[in-house]
């Protein structure tokens, strides 16, 4: 059995060879279309693996996204754990919790600072971020459209493949 490769170089190669004879268009046409038919079925078949893949990518997405909920739920559940357990420690001075499975402490976090109102900041405090530029794919495509020349772009149309 060949190959879809193999199949499509062979009936490129027909059509050609049929184009260089003396041949009426309808009889080309009529074999080219007796011709595909191995190309039809190689080509269906490719279609098939690519909508089964692509549902397979669709559950894997779907099934990221519930993980990662799980996941955020998860870690949120921990966060507010944490703060209750701070607050009681807190609360009633305890600093240290000993138990057979892990030890639970209290830590001073280093000093860190707090902006109350950062106009008051003197400029020798502040840090210069440049602002960053990337093209606006959409208004140079708009530009081009009404007939303007955008200096390095141009317009290009591509193909690809769709399976309805």
């Amino acid at each position: 059995m060949s190959t879809l490769f193999e199949v499509a170089a062979n009936y490129r190669a027909l059509a050609e060879k049929l184009h260089d004879t003396d041949l009426d268009d309808k009889t080309i046409e009529d074999t080219l279309e007796s011709e595909s038919g191995d190309l039809v079925e190689k080509l269906t078949n490719v279609g098939f693996v690519i909508r089964n893949i692509d549902a397979e990518v669709s559950a894997m997405k779907d099934a990221e996204e519930k993980i990662a909920a799980r996941r955020k739920s998860k870690e949120n559940r921990i966060a507010r754990l944490k703060a209750y357990a701070l607050a009681n420690m807190l609360a009633t001075g305890k600093t240290k919790i000993e138990s057979p499975y892990f030890v639970m402490g209290l830590r001073n976090n280093p000093e860190s600072v707090v902006i109350d109102a950062e106009s008051q900041i003197p400029a020798d405090y502040m840090r210069e971020i440049p602002a960053s530029y990337s093209p606006d794919k959409t208004l140079i495509k708009k530009a081009i459209q009404d007939g303007y020349e955008v200096p390095g772009c141009h317009l290009t149309r591509t193909q690809s493949l769709q399976i309805k």
